[in-house]
């Protein structure tokens, strides 16, 4: 067995959404933009793309059958996240709440690792991440052993 897929798409995202092979990856783990973020002038229609069903359609068309998605989501939008993930025919089991008192001292790679951990199989599974912003969730997949592919958004 070769090295696995690892690789970040740039480009219009919903295209690259709508081009991934069909039942290929084994998870999705991945943070979207809040819709209260601030600069999110500066991505876009990305930044929206995670409150249209018909984005998270064309995700879930990539993904294997019975695999997660595990989308980190904040107060101010887990309701609506998980709304929109219905409307997309997803099957919503749970929600995990957390509280941060200090955000500062969070090792953010290190709660991305538990996450992939969560929903990845343990050896040779391949997560996408459709919201790459920042690439700690890819870094954490590869100390986890998984392959990956992000997309990020082509800034105008």
């Amino acid at each position: 067995m070769g090295e696995p897929r690892r690789e970040i798409l740039t480009g219009k995202s919903l295209d690259l959404v709508k081009a991934l092979p069909p039942e290929h990856f084994t998870a999705v783990v991945t943070f979207p933009l809040p819709v209260s973020c601030d600069g999110l002038a500066d991505y876009g229609r990305f930044a929206f793309a995670s409150r249209e069903e018909g984005y998270w359609r064309a995700v879930m068309r990539a993904l294997k059958p019975g695999a997660f998605i595990l989308a980190i989501s904040d107060f101010r939008d887990f309701a609506l996240q998980g709304m929109v993930l219905r409307m997309a025919k997803a099957e919503v089991r749970d929600k995990i709440d957390y509280y941060v008192s200090n955000p500062e001292a969070i090792d953010y790679l290190d709660f991305r690792q538990y996450m992939v951990r969560l929903v990845s199989p343990p050896v040779g599974g391949i997560v996408l991440d459709p919201f790459c912003r920042d690439e700690v969730t890819l870094k954490a997949c590869e100390l986890e052993g998984q392959g990956y592919v992000g997309i990020r958004e082509e800034q105008s």
